[in-house]
């Protein structure tokens, strides 16, 4: 292969040095044993196998190319202009010819049936239908259950079963709505991304190049086979055009206040998705609180239930009593009130007691401050730091001081 491309033979030599010398180890435990041959070249991981995949790519374009144009076969349709066969990508290879018997001998192909399956997707004559998509649905939902009873974290948890419900169908209303929690943390959000709004914001990069980069293969594509010499910002797709390209055209829409001109005026670097999301994102008002809860001093399982607290969420005996849920809405701790946040967080007598006996601890005498310390606990850190610093001053000062006396008695001595 690297003959017929006219590579130097020192080079090859070299190359073939590599692949046929190279040898392996175990890693067992921690410990390195055994030192052996490969057997077939190099492994994929190595630093090599790239330089060399690109290699026979090149070997391998050239022979398509010149099998498809002296040989009887036909450009697909919709790529003859661009005289267009084949792509590649890392490992894949993806082949564009007429559907004809010829031109599939030509590629080296035997004829076969439709449907079947490729990676799990299966693989029609027509447009997909929903049905053919079930299996996929179905090992997604698998997995996310199962994902989420043994890696999620109690946050993760209670995101999947209090917010959305913990299943495919969907059935009940969210605590908090999917837009709020997609939303940024400053926000008043969980700073889950839309996938949503992200996808379509990675479709913006399309639109992107359509205004900017005129002499990319797909842009040129494009421009064959949709624009046909039309201006873009003025282009509107037909009705039997395809999906995708009528959802690129829907977010050229929605993505129009971004640009100027063609010129994308977001950014002085051209269009990038993160900055597309920010444009079609829900925006929300900034929350005071949201520092409060969101910081290095608190827990996960506390900002989640903080965020809850803050969002009305959290399901108390009062609101489940409201639901037919429960029997009662008295507080669970000391059965004497209506429970809601206030009381169950300040007015109960067991979170009143609980409360003194943390100022007590921490020294704190106003009683403000001490109810202040639920909603921001950094303080009580930050005081806390504070006190361990002055401490640990005064006791370097004190070994400083007694080395010196130490060393003054030595020089006496």
């Amino acid at each position: 292969m690297m003959l017929a491309l006219n590579l130097p033979l020192q080079f090859i030599s070299m190359i073939m040095e590599c692949v046929e010398t190279a040898s392996y180890s175990l890693v067992l435990n921690g410990e390195v044993f055994g030192h052996f041959k490969g057997g077939k070249g190099l492994r994929q991981g190595d630093p090599l196998s790239p330089l060399l995949s690109t290699i026979a790519m090149e070997y391998l374009s050239r022979v398509l190319q010149y099998t498809t144009t002296s040989m009887p076969f036909k450009h697909h349709p919709l790529c003859s202009k661009l005289m267009l066969s084949h792509l590649m990508f890392a490992d894949d290879l993806l082949l564009f010819s007429k559907g004809d018997t010829d031109s599939i001998m030509v590629a080296g192909f035997t004829e076969g049936q439709l449907p079947f399956r490729y990676l799990g997707v299966p693989i029609t004559c027509g447009r997909m239908k929903k049905c053919d998509c079930n299996i996929l649905v179905e090992k997604l939902i698998a997995r996310i259950r199962s994902f989420g009873s043994r890696k999620l974290s109690y946050a993760g948890r209670l995101l999947l079963k209090l917010l959305v419900d913990g299943s495919a169908d969907y059935i009940r209303v969210p605590l908090v709505s999917w837009e709020k929690v997609c939303s940024p943390k400053h926000e008043g959000g969980l700073g889950i991304r839309d996938s949503l709004a992200w996808n379509y914001a990675t479709f913006g990069k399309l639109v992107w190049w359509i205004y900017c980069c005129p002499n990319r293969l797909w842009v040129r594509w494009v421009n064959q086979i949709y624009l046909k010499g039309s201006n873009w910002t003025d282009y509107t797709p037909s009705g039997d055009i395809s999906w995708g390209w009528k959802n690129v055209c829907r977010v050229r829409d929605m993505l129009v206040s971004g640009y100027s001109n063609g010129q994308w005026i977001l950014g002085t670097k051209g269009y990038s998705v993160s900055q597309g999301y920010e444009l079609l994102r829900n925006k929300f008002q900034s929350m005071v609180w949201a520092n409060h809860i969101w910081n290095n001093w608190c827990i996960p399982k506390h900002q989640f239930v903080g965020w809850l607290i803050q969002m009305n969420a959290l399901q108390l005996k009062g609101k489940l009593f409201r639901l037919g849920i429960v029997s009662d809405d008295l507080c669970v701790l000391c059965s004497n009130a209506y429970e809601t946040v206030d009381h169950l967080f300040q007015e109960c007598e067991y979170s009143r007691r609980l409360l003194e006996l943390f100022a007590q601890k921490c020294g704190l005498r106003n009683k403000a401050r001490v109810k202040g310390c639920i909603l921001r606990p950094e303080l009580v850190f930050k005081k806390l730091i504070r006190e361990m610093n002055v401490w640990l001053k005064a006791k370097t000062e004190m070994a400083m001081d007694i080395r010196d006396r130490v060393w003054f008695n030595s020089l006496q001595m």
